[in-house]
């Protein structure tokens, strides 16, 4: 039950008749053009090659390097009659109903139509979970010669229709097992709870700081403060706290799958930086240096790349152990939590 993913209504009739149990086959008379190929087999495999180790910039032609773990697809597929020799045909990945890394290509240029098999690891790793394919023929990546025969060929290839999209939708398949799933479940909740340990780490650094300032064991001398040693350690710990925020920003691109399964988490992680940078730099600083009579603008700061303070709402201690506590108890490290501080009592004990 392959179909054209624009024929909304034809999806709509075929739902309905296999619900009443009717004939369906009026339905594909919306269809006006076939699927490029015809998928007969998708078996996900261990990926083989070069492990990835230091990137390096690769030569022309060479093959990319092969993460841990990551998976491959093979695909036995026919090739529609009508699809002209020469043809440059695309794979695309739908995961979680949208597109998922890049579409992969694939010229056909045998004289030979059936069981022909592609071999293809995607570039981005694969979380586990159900996925489908797209096929299409894009014209523009078509030789002069292509184009032609696909023009003369109007029948099989209505011009309002391309690239001529497929959509393989009773051909699902799994990428990972239940072990692979469990494996992945911790290591989202690693993520968290160490991204979450170091803020509240940086957290407490910034606080001590303040604290040993205000206390006269830091930076002053004869009563003074020396705005200058303290604009230089705020500035290093600005640095610190910068490092961690672009470094959860850019798990998008490094992990998309992944991080599509914890996006809610991520948006309350973001949120957390954003709270003790705001808490530390906006508030508390300004405290220490009102007990010197002094403000921001006595000090020689300077804009940090990345660092990002902008949450609107509190920052009270409570506010930001409620945040940590939501995102531990979204991702699961609560339970470690939790069994810390069992252990600790057991100690204490």
């Amino acid at each position: 039950m392959s179909m054209n993913i624009r024929s909304l209504g034809c999806l709509v009739a075929i739902v309905v008749l296999s619900v009443s149990g009717l004939d369906q086959t009026w339905a594909r008379e919306e269809i006006k053009f076939k699927g490029v190929v015809d998928i007969l087999n998708i078996k996900v495999v261990k990926a083989t090659g070069k492990k990835a180790g230091k990137k390096k910039k690769r030569k022309k032609g060479k093959k990319a390097s092969i993460r841990k773990g990551q998976k491959a697809i093979e695909i036995v597929f026919n090739v529609n009659p009508d699809v002209p020799k020469g043809a440059v045909l695309q794979f695309e990945l739908e995961y979680r109903g949208l597109p998922f890394g890049q579409p992969k290509s694939y010229k056909f240029k045998s004289e030979n139509r059936s069981n022909l098999k592609l071999s293809w690891t995607p570039n981005s790793r694969l979380p586990v979970d159900e996925y489908r394919l797209w096929t299409r023929m894009p014209l523009a990546l078509q030789s002069g010669s292509v184009k032609k025969a696909i023009k003369k060929n109007t029948k099989a290839w209505p011009e309002k229709d391309e690239p001529w999209v497929w959509y393989y939708l009773d051909k699902p398949f799994q990428i990972g097992t239940p072990e692979d799933a469990a494996i992945e479940k911790e290591e989202i909740k690693k993520y968290f709870h160490e991204s979450c340990d170091k803020f509240v780490e940086l957290n407490g650094e910034f606080i001590d700081l303040c604290d040993s300032v205000e206390a006269g064991e830091k930076f002053v001398s004869g009563g003074s403060l020396s705005t200058e040693e303290l604009s230089e350690a705020v500035i290093a710990w600005m640095k610190k706290m910068a490092a961690i925020q672009k470094s959860n920003a850019g798990y998008r691109q490094q992990e998309p799958g992944l991080y599509s399964k914890s996006e809610k988490a991520h948006y309350l992680l973001k949120t957390l930086g954003q709270m003790v940078a705001k808490r530390c730099y906006r508030q508390k600083l300004k405290g220490t240096l009102l007990k010197y009579k002094l403000g921001m603008k006595d000090l020689k700061l300077v804009g940090v790349e990345g660092f990002d303070s902008g949450y609107r709402g509190r920052t009270q201690v409570q506010d930001l152990q409620r945040k940590y506590e939501d995102l531990a108890e979204l991702t699961g490290f609560i339970e470690d939590l939790e069994g810390e501080e069992e252990s600790d009592e057991e100690t204490a004990g």
